[in-house]
């Protein structure tokens, strides 16, 4: 065995359950002549299965076949270099050759489809035994004539019930990710997503006054626009009584459709001025924009460990940490600069809604980069997966904090971290 087939096998070492049928079907081929003298194919093989096992699905892709297995740089071009595909051409060739000259009779087949690098996992009949000779002994008497006993269903029977059995153990079991969705989208309960309201934003900074939920909560509220001069009617017409929003939420709103637990989940989008306190008490919430921009998150925040000020005058917003553990800061300052490089924040929190039966998501950003930061952990399984092992506990999510950290370039989130969390296990049951 060459060293990067050992490489390989040790990846897959590396699961947890070394019984599953589609982890030992790719361990015989690993050790089979057919692939002992193809460490690159191994490799491409053992990867793919790794991830498909994990449910990792979305890493199992051109670009990161390239880094993983052929050690390309990250920003290499696929376009340019078809070094990943190539090799698929070749990994399926060899999977055919292995089943037609090695093992014609394996159960579990691993094949690699057309258009994918997703392997897939094939259950194959067993053949039927052969029915068993009847021999009469000499000292027999004639044998009248019998019905004949369907023998060759019972010899199958077994043989289907295992194939069926095998077929219910090789189902992809569900991720942490896909079961964290899930139970916060489940069609038992409704859900609402609340985007930032950027007007009544625009009409806080105009006018220097904020706007409470006290305020905000009551149905038909009209934000105080007293203090603006009476020729002033843009910011009273286009903002105070408009409902808007911002690009960031719409790009979460559009992740978060693309789940696919909502697209069976009672979902809607409903505006701030038009939530009230009964809905947060009955149904989960899924609350953008911190409290200047959405009030609501008031409700969410008396026991918060972290919170944005700030200082319209100066575009600076600072991050409030109020029990620093170790190795974290106490305030974490956004300052704006020409280049448009520097660091945002943003808090992401999950908790239980004012009634205990569901959940409740906020988001605060320092920014809207911030806010597509925030949006990157939430709907990217590679980000999130990590962190819901960590607050699993028997069949819940425990309630939590993130402050995350990123560098905006030219408005984007790049390289999304936590860099503080609180996750409140004793609220768990």
């Amino acid at each position: 065995m060459t060293e990067s087939t050992e490489n390989a096998v040790a990846l897959l070492d590396t699961l947890a359950d070394q019984s599953d049928p589609r982890l030992l079907a790719v361990r015989s081929l690993l050790n089979s002549k057919s692939f002992s003298k193809s460490p690159r194919l191994s490799r491409f093989l053992a990867y793919v299965t790794h991830r498909a096992i994990l449910n990792r699905l979305d890493e199992i892709n051109e670009q990161q076949v390239g880094i993983y297995v052929f050690d390309k740089s990250p920003t290499y071009n696929p376009a340019e270099d078809n070094v990943v595909r190539g090799a698929a051409r070749q990994l399926r060739q060899k999977l055919a050759l292995y089943y037609q000259e090695e093992a014609p009779l394996d159960q579990v087949r691993v094949s690699l489809p057309r258009g994918s690098y997703v392997p897939h996992f094939d259950l194959q009949p067993a053949s039927p035994e052969a029915p068993e000779e009847l021999v009469l002994l000499p000292s027999s008497p004639p044998l009248l004539p019998a019905t004949p006993r369907p023998r060759r269903l019972w010899l199958i029977a077994p043989a289907a019930l295992a194939l069926l059995a095998l077929a219910w153990f090789l189902r992809p079991a569900p991720s942490l990710y896909d079961q964290f969705w899930a139970e916060f989208l489940a069609p038992s309960h409704k859900t609402f997503l609340v985007p930032c309201d950027m007007g009544i934003v625009m009409v806080q900074n105009a006018t220097k006054k904020n706007f409470p939920l006290s305020q905000y909560g009551i149905i038909g509220y009209q934000p105080d626009v007293s203090g603006l001069p009476e020729t002033d009617t843009f910011i009273t017409n286009n903002f105070a009584f408009r409902k808007y929003t911002s690009i960031a939420d719409v790009r979460l709103a559009t992740r978060l459709m693309k789940l696919a637990p909502a697209q069976q989940a009672d979902l809607e989008i409903r505006f701030g001025r038009d939530i009230r306190v009964e809905d947060l008490k009955t149904a989960n919430a899924f609350l953008v924009g911190g409290p200047q921009g959405n009030p609501w998150i008031e409700l969410f925040n008396k026991d918060a460990a972290f919170h944005v000020e700030t200082n319209d005058h100066q575009y600076v917003q600072t991050v409030i940490n109020h029990q620093p553990q170790p190795g974290e800061q106490p305030r974490y300052v956004v300052r704006h600069n020409r280049e448009n490089v520097y660091t945002v924040y943003s808090i992401v929190s999950f908790q239980p809604n004012l009634g205990g039966a569901g959940n409740v998501i906020t988001i605060t950003g320092t920014s809207m980069t911030g806010l597509d930061a925030a949006s990157q952990f939430l709907f990217e399984a590679k980000n999130l997966s990590p962190f819901l092992a960590e607050i699993r506990q028997g069949n819940r999510f425990a309630p939590f904090e993130v402050l995350l950290a990123s560098r905006n370039v030219s408005n984007n989130a790049i390289e999304v971290e936590i860099v503080a969390k609180r996750i409140r296990h004793a609220s768990v049951k």
